[in-house]
């Protein structure tokens, strides 16, 4: 999993750091030569758009998100059980943070690998279970943001790069939370070969034949960055990252995560003109709880996994 414009960081502090050293020890900065300029991959883009290939990735997404869902499935997330505040619409986010710790993390880990999976498959896998056990949905899309460089030439350029690809995952409460982890790997294997795609074009066309709006093709958002090789010291300065959340929120709820050395912090960014914030409160609790639930008692059916 990738959070929007991590690369461009990562990319933006090794060269800070390097610059701010070579200041210091008065020197030319030592920079990785950029074989392209960000204009040459718009070029590049907008002939791989009409390309045969990308046809093909639109294809795949169109039957993935395009597929009838069953009665009581697709449409809104229903979070708040009944209580939601629907109804207005000024953008308005918050976000509540909390933390994992390493040992939390090093267990789940250790149940990924049992099962063949990521940390982030596992935490996103939980996060479906989650989202099943408070609203009984069994089909249901989560985005998660994908780098874009798909080329070693634009590995050291700064830009946009990201896209944000829709995990359609039908879970079934009576089988086991390994079977979750299977179901999601799988798709998450399938939607990260088809990268490329933009979803406005998908949207477009469901809308056309009476599918699913731009804003329906996903119900929720799922970001995990791993930041524990990030530099940390420019030159003889060491700097520490400072929690600050967004203002809005474009989605009801997303769940936000960073893996740091000492552990796992998180934040449920939601829209609070939907979501109160004791209910969030109440899905960050159940989330964490799940999580220790899962590394004590990973085969356990989903079901089992927790009542909320």
């Amino acid at each position: 999993g990738y959070g929007p414009g991590e690369d461009e960081t990562c990319v933006l502090y090794r060269d800070l750091a390097e610059i701010y050293a070579a200041l210091l020890e008065d020197r030319a900065p030592v920079l990785p030569p950029l074989p392209v300029t960000y204009g040459d991959f718009s070029v590049w883009h907008h002939e791989w758009v009409t390309s045969e290939r990308y046809a093909r990735q639109r294809e795949f997404w169109r039957n993935k998100l395009g597929a009838t869902y069953e009665a009581g499935e697709g449409g809104t997330l229903d979070l708040s059980r009944g209580r939601s505040k629907r109804g207005t619409a000024s953008g308005r986010g918050l976000a509540q943070g909390f933390h994992i710790d390493k040992a939390l993390g090093d267990r789940l880990r250790k149940v990924g690998l049992g099962m063949d999976a990521t940390l982030f498959v596992v935490l996103l896998s939980a996060y479906f279970v989650l989202l099943n056990r408070i609203t009984g949905r069994r089909d249901m899309v989560i985005a998660t943001p994908v780098r874009g460089r798909n080329s070693a030439d634009v590995e050291e350029l700064m830009g946009y790069f990201t896209n944000l690809l829709p995990l359609r995952v039908k879970i079934d409460p009576a089988l086991p939370f390994s079977e979750a982890v299977k179901r999601v790997k799988d798709v998450v294997l399938d939607s990260f070969a088809n990268p490329d795609i933009r979803l406005e074009e998908v949207a477009q066309e469901l809308s056309s034949r009476g599918g699913q709006r731009m804003s329906a093709l996903y119900q929720t958002l799922f970001s995990m960055q791993d930041i524990r090789q990030r530099v940390t010291r420019w030159g003889n300065l060491d700097h520490e990252r400072l929690e600050v959340f967004q203002p809005g929120a474009t989605e009801d709820l997303g769940l936000w995560i960073l893996e740091r050395d000492d552990g796992i912090i998180a934040s449920m960014v939601y829209n609070a003109d939907v979501l109160l914030e004791e209910d969030v409160t109440t899905l960050r609790g159940h989330y964490v709880a799940l999580l220790e639930r899962i590394a004590s008692a990973p085969h356990d059916h989903v079901e089992a996994l927790g009542d909320f």
